[in-house]
């Protein structure tokens, strides 16, 4: 992905193109951080 995906249906967007890129993809153990609007999760 060559941009961050801004809005609901981009982020929707760019997970769906995660899944067909690689249909193995798994996100275990995660962290997830949340600051005002700011999210990020590793």
């Amino acid at each position: 992905m060559d941009s961050r995906p801004v809005g609901r249906a981009a982020v929707r967007r760019a997970f769906v193109a995660a899944w067909q890129a690689d249909p193995d993809v798994q996100w275990l153990k995660g962290q997830h951080f949340v600051q005002g609007e700011f999210a990020i999760s590793q």
